[in-house]
């Protein structure tokens, strides 16, 4: 059991959002102030989504973390929201960082209609208020009804594979 006091957080949850490029530094303190051994110890729930995106940088990070792997619940996420061929072409690339005892779990982000995507986008919403289609003063803003409808089904796909991954009670 770990020497260090920890102060239970019982019911609360932290979700820490990085720029690409940023994991292994945040992993590298993690380990430092000893959440990883608090997390070992019972202590705290640890998991982490590395989401891969479409770049070699992105996959690079597969080797840099290796290390974290077994520490926590750990997880890749397959964004294809908007690249859907990136990872069958680069999919040597990827096994070549993953060994073979090594028991990932991986979670896909499906593509979303090409339309769909970029009127979220221009939007500036969150995929959720896009489909609620409402302002802050909860007014209609009367987007798509069709595109609206894309999105939603694609939201509750994505949903799908947070729960077959078992993710549905991460946060209690």
């Amino acid at each position: 059991m770990s020497t260090h006091r920890w102060t239970e957080y019982s019911g609360r949850l932290v979700i820490v959002d990085l720029k690409a490029g940023e994991l292994k530094r945040t992993l590298d303190f993690l380990l430092d102030v000893g959440v990883f051994e608090a997390a070992q110890d019972g202590l705290l729930n640890l998991t982490v989504l590395h989401l891969l995106g479409p770049s070699v940088a992105s996959l690079a990070e597969i080797a840099e973390t290796e290390r974290y792997r077994d520490k926590c619940r750990y997880f890749f996420v397959k964004n294809l929201v908007n690249n859907s061929q990136f990872f069958d072409q680069r999919r040597t690339y990827v096994e070549n960082f993953i060994s073979e005892d090594e028991e990932i779990t991986e979670i896909r982000i499906p593509k979303l209609d090409a339309l769909a995507f970029e009127n979220v986008e221009l939007a500036g919403l969150p995929f959720s208020e896009f489909v609620l289609d409402e302002t802050q003063s909860k007014n209609p803003l009367r987007r798509s009804f069709v595109l609206r409808g894309y999105v939603r089904t694609w939201l509750d796909r994505v949903w799908r594979n947070f729960e077959r991954a078992g993710m549905d009670g991460i946060a209690g």
